[in-house]
This record gives structure tokens, C-alpha cells and sequence, in this order.
């Protein structure tokens, strides 16, 4: 289970959740076969229910096998809230985890040996001694998440303007249901983005490029929009600098998420010059940011060769880039190794 990063959806990369197959859906993953089901939906299936997972175990005679302990994150879809009369199989209290399970958010497992016809054996709680509790112990369940529901455009649902699928959020219009006009591999990614991957750290790596000068002016970065923060001040040529972002300072104590870290900004504060300006190239930026479902990279600005110096005497922003969420990529976590 380690070794494999955790439980995936079948062909899905381990941790990349932004790299979102087409036609992901929760309703396809159910009519699958529920629990159990092979087909890639993009979901792995859990149950609150503990008989649940038992029975499923002694149904398929598989001993000897393993019962999981997971903390959920909010990742972990309520199916029959969010399928609502739609849900065929009621009695397995689904949560289904869109883009799957991190081995460090399993809390511990059971052996367990059952059949058919034998009363089951099973054994103490083993603790997973990789069980990150700083990042898990107070994530919470996405719950209902209607939007997720990813019914076929002929369902009933948009025939009939079912809610609450359609006017979700408040944006039913007459004779329409938006839902059945979003693209469902942009609603997984904004979800994603925006209410699972919250952001606990961010790493900025920049280097001046060695065919300048250094500089005794200072540049301001800003991620988003977070506070800018002191990137480089009296830098020499070739110097490479790691960032790590104070988040509360960054941004006023809020919750982050990918989400919020759409551009970046450079703020040159000029030192006084007696002459001329004090030019200077940044020659790359990059973010690393530690989330709640792994670590994920953005190099979109990696051979950036930015010249940023100024004439003027004040703070000047001196260039901008935009972030999309297709920009991200994740990579190996260290913990995980």
C-alpha cells in the first residue's frame, strides 16, 4: 500500500489530482457495480460502515484481506447526498474519493481472514506508523457536492430541471440547466483547486542571472493576492534563493488553496542612485507549494530572463505572469520516500 502512494482510480497517475481524465463521473462510478466496481470512474469507493467492508470481504471470500482505516479530506464525496434518489446502492454508505487515497492519511489497518461459511478472524488495530496527523487529524469530507454528480446530458435531471443539480449555486435561467452545459473535467479541476488542495506551504526558487551585475536593489514578489515579500535585496550576480512564504503573513491569516495562486508580480524597490539605474535579470522563478493531497510544482516561468531594473524612485512593478491550473504539476513528496 505504501509503495503504491496509497489507493488509486485505475490508469490515474498517484497524486495528480489536476490532471483530470475526460468524462470523470460519480454516477458512472456507482452504476459501475459500486463497491468494488473495475471501470475507471476516477473515484476509489470507502464506506462509514464497518459490516459493510466486512460483508464485501466475506462475499468474495478474500482472506486473507485488509480493512483500512482512512481520515477523510475533501476529496471524499458523500454519494447519497450528492446523487440524492439517483444512488442505487443505499445500504453501502459510500464516500467515494475523486482521484483516490494518500497512504498518510490511512490511519490504520485490520487483517482479516473470512469466507462464506466461517466466522471471521480479525486481528488488533494496526497503527500506520506514516499517518501525517499534522495535516489530517482536522480535514473534514466534502460532503454533498451536487455538481460533482456528472449525470449524461440525456438524464432526466436536465430534462426535467431536477434540484438541486439544476440551479446550482443559484444560477438556474429559464429553460436551461447550467449543469448539463459545464464541462464536467473543469468542474472536477476548479473543485479540486479551490475547496480539496489547500495550500500549508509554498516554496519560491528565483536566481539573477550571472550575465548581469548584482544589484543593491531590492525585489518584491507577490503570489496571488498575498502581500509582497522581499525576494532579493543587494543580490549578487548568479545568486539562487529559496523563498519560503510566511502564509499567515502572506495572506492575512486566510485559508489558501491552488486556487488563489493565479499570478505572480515583481516590485523592484529602488536604492538611490547617484548616476543611472541599477539593472538586473531574474533568469527563473519557480513555486512549490506542500498541499493537503501532496506537493505540486509550477515552472511556467522557469527560464523567465526577465530584465527588472528601473529608473524610477519609488516601488514599480516591473512584471507579471498569470498561473493557470494547468500550469501545476505534481511531484514526488520527500515524506513519501
Amino acid at each position: 500500500m505504501r509503495a503504491a502512494g496509497g489507493f488509486q482510480p485505475r490508469g490515474h497517475i498517484i497524486n495528480n489530482y489536476l490532471r483530470v481524465r475526460p468524462n470523470i463521473s460519480l454516477y458512472s462510478h456507482i452504476r459501475g457495480a459500486g463497491l468494488g466496481s473495475s471501470i475507471y470512474s476516477g473515484y476509489v469507493s470507502t464506506t462509514t460502515e464497518y459490516n459493510v467492508a466486512l460483508n464485501f470481504l466475506r462475499s468474495r471470500s478474500l482472506a486473507p484481506s485488509f480493512i483500512y482505516f482512512i481520515h477523510v479530506t475533501p476529496n471524499f464525496i458523500d454519494v447519497a447526498q450528492s446523487l440524492g434518489e439517483f444512488y442505487a446502492y443505499p445500504d453501502e454508505h459510500e464516500f467515494s474519493a475523486l482521484g483516490g487515497i494518500r497512504s498518510q492519511q490511512i490511519t490504520g489497518w485490520q487483517i482479516v481472514n473470512v469466507t462464506i461459511r466461517e466466522a471471521p478472524t480479525i486481528s488488533h488495530l494496526i497503527p500506520n506508523p506514516d499517518y501525517r496527523a499534522a495535516l489530517y487529524d482536522f480535514a473534514v469530507s466534502g460532503g454533498a457536492q451536487p455538481q460533482l454528480a456528472g449525470f449524461p446530458p440525456d438524464h432526466r435531471v436536465f430534462r426535467e430541471g431536477i434540484q438541486p443539480w439544476c440551479g446550482f449555486r443559484g444560477k438556474k435561467r429559464a429553460n436551461k440547466c447550467p449543469l448539463a452545459e459545464q464541462n464536467s473535467t473543469q468542474v472536477i479541476q476548479e473543485y479540486m483547486a479551490s475547496s480539496v488542495l489547500k495550500v500549508n506551504a509554498i516554496q519560491v526558487h528565483s536566481r539573477v542571472s550571472s550575465s548581469w551585475a548584482g544589484t543593491i536593489d531590492g525585489l518584491l514578489i507577490v503570489i496571488g493576492q498575498s502581500k509582497p515579500m522581499v525576494l532579493f535585496q543587494n543580490s549578487s550576480s548568479g545568486k539562487y534563493k529559496t523563498l519560503n512564504v510566511d502564509l499567515n503573513k502572506a495572506f492575512d491569516n486566510q485559508e489558501v488553496y491552488i486556487s488563489n495562486l493565479t499570478s505572480l508580480g515583481l516590485i523592484v524597490a529602488p536604492f538611490p542612485h547617484p548616476i543611472m539605474s541599477d539593472a538586473f535579470r531574474i533568469e527563473s522563478l519557480v513555486l512549490v507549494v506542500n498541499t493537503t493531497l501532496g506537493v505540486f510544482e509550477m515552472k511556467k516561468f522557469s527560464s523567465l530572463s526577465k530584465d527588472v531594473g528601473t529608473k524610477k524612485t519609488d516601488l514599480e512593478k516591473v512584471w507579471g505572469g498569470e498561473i493557470t491550473l494547468d500550469d501545476w504539476v505534481s511531484i514526488p513528496d520527500k515524506e513519501d520516500e
